[in-house]
C-alpha cells in the first residue's frame, strides 16, 4: 500500500516538475439543485388597501404573500461556473420558486458572481507528459460566493388570474459543500441570504432565503 501511494506521489512529482509535461483545467461545470427558497417582503399594496378600506368596504386585492413572505419546496435553482484558476470562479445563476399545486410564480432570479473554494480544487486539473496523464479530481470542496442580479417576487394577487409583480436588484452571499461521488459527478448542498431591493413601480424589498441540495458536473 505504501509503495503504491509512493508511487503515485513520486509520478505525480515528475509530471509536476517535467519541462515536457503541463497542467490545464476543465474550465466548466454546472450545477443543478433544488430545495426551499423562503422570501420576508414587505407588501406595500395590502398596506394601503386596509388603510383605504376603513369605513368597513371590502378589497378585490388579497395578499399573496401570507404573513409577509412566501416558501415554496421544491424550487429550483441552476449555475453554470467558468474558473480562471482552481481556486475561483465566475458564475451565471437562475433561481425558480413556482408554486406547482398554484402555478403561481412567487419569485424568480437571474445573475452573476463569483466564488471562492477553500478547501479543495474547485475542479479537476489534468497533468499531462511525456505519454502519461494524471487527472486530479478533488473529493470535498467546500466554497463561498456572492451574487447580483435581477429578481422579480409576486406581491398581490387580484382574484386567481392577475397579480401584481415587483422587480428588484438582489444581492447576496451563499456558502457550499460538494462530495465528489465519480469522476463525472458530485453531490452538492447551498445555503445562501440575500436582499432585493424594490426598484419597479410596485417597490416591494425583503429579505431571502435559500436551502438547496443537488448535483456538480463538470462540462
Amino acid at each position: 500500500m505504501y509503495k503504491q501511494l509512493s508511487k503515485k506521489i513520486a509520478i505525480f512529482f515528475i509530471l509536476l516538475s517535467s519541462t515536457a509535461s503541463y497542467a490545464k483545467l476543465d474550465n466548466l461545470q454546472a450545477t443543478v439543485r433544488t430545495g426551499m427558497i423562503k422570501g420576508s417582503y414587505a407588501n406595500p399594496l395590502t398596506t394601503a388597501s386596509s388603510s383605504e378600506d376603513t369605513g368597513g368596504g371590502g378589497s378585490n386585492a388579497t395578499s399573496n404573500l401570507e404573513g409577509g413572505g412566501f416558501s415554496v419546496m421544491p424550487s429550483l435553482d441552476a449555475d453554470l461556473e467558468i474558473f480562471d484558476n482552481f481556486k475561483r470562479s465566475y458564475f451565471v445563476r437562475t433561481s425558480i420558486a413556482l408554486d406547482m399545486g398554484t402555478g403561481k410564480m412567487h419569485y424568480n432570479y437571474l445573475g452573476l458572481g463569483t466564488r471562492r473554494y477553500y478547501k479543495g480544487a474547485g475542479i479537476q486539473r489534468i497533468f499531462q507528459g511525456d505519454g502519461t496523464t494524471i487527472t486530479a479530481i478533488p473529493k470535498v470542496k467546500k466554497y463561498y460566493g456572492f451574487d447580483f442580479g435581477l429578481s422579480r417576487v409576486s406581491v398581490v394577487n387580484f382574484g386567481t388570474v392577475l397579480s401584481a409583480v415587483s422587480t428588484g436588484i438582489d444581492f447576496g452571499g451563499h456558502w457550499g459543500y460538494t462530495k465528489q461521488v465519480s469522476e463525472n459527478w458530485g453531490l452538492n448542498f447551498e445555503a445562501g441570504l440575500s436582499y432585493a431591493y424594490g426598484i419597479s413601480t410596485i417597490s416591494s424589498s425583503g429579505m431571502n432565503i435559500k436551502v438547496l441540495f443537488g448535483a456538480t458536473f463538470p462540462l
